[in-house]
């Protein structure tokens, strides 16, 4: 009976992992209904290819701003920071950012703009000001922060 048990718990945990690495990564979630969009104020892991194709990942956060809808965002990628402040429209969050101040030599500037599912992942694309080309960005709420 014992070893009966200990096979099914293997099991179920075999089929947990196989569905978690299935979907890791991926955008789950259905576009949010406009009129029902979640609150993205959080942590998100972010993962993106950038304008030459490069795979990168990192941290989102995003805090509430002044007013309703809007919001601060913070992304960590690359051992970089970029800050940013954004508005909700319908089920699109659109934000400029920037790099941080002693970023870089340079500031970065771009704009952002994501579609958010009824999960409260996001998928969308960044711009980089003067760079060719946009970056494929995801963000998943991170519910272990």
């Amino acid at each position: 009976m014992k070893r009966s048990l200990w096979t099914i718990l293997v099991l179920f945990l075999i089929v947990g992992l196989a569905a978690c690495s299935a979907t890791k990564g991926k955008i789950t979630g259905r576009d949010a209904d406009p009129a029902a969009v979640p609150d993205l104020a959080g942590e998100y892991a972010v993962n993106g290819k950038d304008g030459a194709g490069s795979e990168y990942g990192g941290r989102l956060s995003i805090r509430p701003g002044d007013v309703a809808g809007h919001y601060r965002l913070q992304w960590i990628v690359n051992e970089s920071i970029q800050e940013g402040a954004g508005a909700v429209e319908g089920n699109k969050l659109t934000a400029t950012w920037q790099s941080a101040p002693g970023q870089s030599a340079q500031t970065l500037r771009g704009t952002a703009t994501y579609t958010i599912t009824d999960k409260g992942e996001l998928y969308g694309t960044r711009t980089v000001e003067g760079a060719a080309g946009s970056w494929e960005e995801k963000a998943f709420p991170n519910k272990k922060l």
